[in-house]
């Protein structure tokens, strides 16, 4: 830390908003002008992002050899105003809004295939029939289920796996298609025998 004297501190208020992986804390004053505080101060304070903090810092720049840091002002001394836990605990609890279920065909197809899980054509359109309101017709819907895959596929909305018996088929034996790739990833590095 560069020399100081005490006359040359300034008191400013700062909101915690970052610990570094070696546990150093940075706050930002309402300038938008950052302040370093040190690993003792982190730790003994407990500071969690969100806290409100008074600090008197140094100038950061006072040497040549420290100009080029990012943080305006060094922490000396470090006093918590107001943690952001109790902020948040003294919000009174909003209940969230109804969730209406669509009733349209792509409203309805969007939610179903939402679900983190790999869909077959066939799994897929039953679905999407039992919450359809009132119960679409099969023959119909799979059709437009089977367009809507092909064309989120193509479009790189969706992903598609393709599953071959044997190395000669031309056919696929099954398709899957996911709301993304991770899906397939997460049933893939599942054993099977958990599902049971």
């Amino acid at each position: 830390m560069n020399y100081f004297k005490p006359t040359e501190l300034q008191q400013l208020e700062a909101t915690y908003n970052f610990t570094a992986r070696a546990g150093l804390g940075f706050a930002i004053t309402p300038d938008n002008e950052q302040v370093f505080l040190s690993v003792v101060d982190v730790q003994r304070y407990a500071l969690e992002v969100g806290d409100t903090l008074r600090v008197w810092a140094t100038d950061n720049y006072a040497s040549e050899h420290t100009k080029h840091h990012p943080s305006r002002w060094r922490a000396v001394r470090v006093e918590v105003l107001s943690r952001v836990a109790d902020v948040v605990r003294d919000i009174p609890n909003i209940p969230e809004p109804t969730k209406t279920h669509p009733t349209d065909f792509v409203g309805v197809f969007t939610s179903v295939l939402e679900q983190p899980r790999p869909w077959t054509v066939q799994d897929l359109t039953q679905a999407v029939a039992k919450q359809s309101v009132p119960p679409a017709a099969l023959p119909d819907l799979l059709a437009k289920v089977t367009g809507r895959l092909l064309t989120l596929h193509k479009n790189g909305e969706i992903a598609c796996i393709k599953v071959y018996a044997r190395g000669d088929q031309e056919r696929a034996s099954a398709v899957y298609y996911a709301k993304n790739v991770d899906v397939f990833y997460e049933y893939l590095d599942t054993p099977l025998n958990e599902e049971e």
